[in-house]
């Protein structure tokens, strides 16, 4: 998983830098947590809240729809461990943003204990000052004309207004192709 933001596509990365530059300007550092990231690693995200039925599912979605390297991809994690309640991701490998290097997932950094260090804030419900990090990174993406993938996808920003490639009208054969070229041998 990268938190390099020279991953990401050039024009969404002009857009993010606007939006930290907006934020700043209101008092709230964000950094990156995750740009690219690779089908494997979301295959493992997406996995670590599954089932097994769940996976041999979507294992045979993604065969029967011509995604053959995505399908390969998913059963080639294994098993994950199990990373906190409910679900991390809804998308599976190659139906996130980020596999396209138009998303990104930010924290916010400030100086939680008045140490004059800056902490990680990951909780959007917290405020310093008054302010909540979280809050002004949303406002100033939403001002910017980006987006979130879901309503409960804080720390998340995307470029593409539709939740994920296959909402966007690409085929599970497309993504499966646009994957393999981007990320196969």
């Amino acid at each position: 998983m990268s938190r390099d933001l020279a991953d990401l596509d050039p024009v969404f990365l002009a857009d993010v830098l606007r939006l930290y530059e907006a934020c700043l300007r209101r008092g709230v550092t964000m950094r990156p947590f995750s740009t690219l990231r690779d089908p494997w690693e979301q295959a493992r995200i997406w996995r670590s809240s599954r089932s097994s039925r769940q996976v041999r599912q979507a294992v045979e979605t993604l065969r029967a729809a011509g995604a053959a390297f995505l399908a390969d991809v998913l059963e080639s994690v294994g098993p994950q461990a199990a990373r906190g309640r409910g679900h991390l991701t809804n998308a599976l490998p190659g139906n996130s943003w980020h596999q396209w290097a138009l998303a990104i997932d930010n924290y916010w950094l400030a100086d939680v204990d008045g140490d004059g260090d800056g902490d990680a804030v990951w909780s959007a419900e917290t405020k310093i000052g008054g302010v909540n990090g979280y809050q002004v990174y949303r406002e100033e993406a939403m001002r910017l004309g980006l987006h979130r993938a879901g309503r409960s996808d804080w720390p998340h920003t995307q470029g593409p207004k539709d939740s994920s490639p296959r909402a966007s009208g690409l085929t599970w054969a497309q993504i499966d192709a646009e994957m393999q070229a981007r990320f196969g041998p």
